[in-house]
């Protein structure tokens, strides 16, 4: 049905129809036109008429229907800010949960209450529902904007990490151009120096099929059972092998059987630590 009457972006409790989609909205009680953007109420049928209005394409349904679909502003705030805990959100904005029950049934809200005490949240979003909820700066965050990012190094206990289910990140970072990665996680030593140094964190990306396929020349992270290194990644004459380059002069490039590798990371980039 919505692809039908192809609604976009529905949130925050509004469906906003294209400007190229001609329209008309009629209540069964009264009429009303509205040429941007409708906002609902619930248990109201309604009528949408698509194409011209001599020969519309006619759908009618009750609007319940609709607004099933989409949350309440107040619902999407209460979930992203305290985990769905409606007592601990209303303790935030200090009022009383009876007032968040009343916003997330009438779908009513204090603005401006929500935008002072939600952190980042933004403005744009609380009044027309459109863009990103949260107003993202690159960097890290406790906001799960980004990429979870690990604060364990790559070289000791970052595979053991990744494997427990019960372990949740230390915060997120975010930066677009490395938003493909799977995780951050540290990195110690100074085989890759100057282009990563020790301390610095990186940005990982799982490799399922490295057998089939890998990139020589590019830096990836390599595991075996015995060591967990970052190495650039070339050819070697064997083709049973890979070498593992580094960048410092001062260490040698390693040679090593492709059947012992147990896990492979591409470095999507390195970023230094601030926070």
């Amino acid at each position: 049905m919505i692809a039908l009457l192809n609604i976009q972006g529905c949130s925050s409790g509004r469906f906003v129809m294209p400007a190229s989609v001609s329209w008309t909205f009629r209540q069964t009680l009264g009429s009303s036109t509205d040429g941007s953007q409708l906002i609902y109420g619930f248990g109201i049928p309604f009528e949408f008429f698509i194409g011209e209005i001599a020969s519309p394409y006619r759908f009618r349904f009750p609007i319940r229907a609709l607004a099933a679909i989409c949350e309440p502003t107040t619902k999407v705030c209460v979930n992203h800010y305290s985990r769905g805990n409606k007592s601990q959100f209303a303790k935030m904005l200090g009022i009383t949960p009876q007032t968040i029950n009343s916003w997330i049934t009438r779908n009513t809200l204090d603005a401006e209450l929500l935008y002072a005490k939600c952190e980042g949240v933004s403005a744009d979003w609380l009044l027309t529902g459109q863009g990103d909820m949260v107003r993202v700066q690159n960097g890290f965050n406790q906001n799960e904007m980004g990429v979870p990012y690990y604060d364990v190094d790559f070289c000791g206990g970052f595979d053991i990490v990744l494997n427990d289910q019960t372990t949740t990140p230390t915060g997120y970072i975010y930066f677009p151009q490395y938003n493909k990665a799977d995780s951050w996680a540290n990195i110690s030593g100074h085989s890759m120096e100057p282009l990563i140094s020790h301390g610095d964190i990186i940005a990982l990306r799982k490799i399922e099929d490295w057998q089939t396929f890998i990139l020589y020349g590019e830096i990836y992270g390599i595991m075996t059972e015995e060591y967990r290194t970052i190495k650039r990644v070339r050819k070697s004459v064997n083709p049973q092998n890979i070498l593992l380059e580094p960048i410092n002069e001062n260490y040698d490039t390693t040679e090593i059987p492709k059947s012992v590798i147990t896990g492979v990371w591409q470095v999507l980039g390195c970023a230094k630590r601030l926070f």
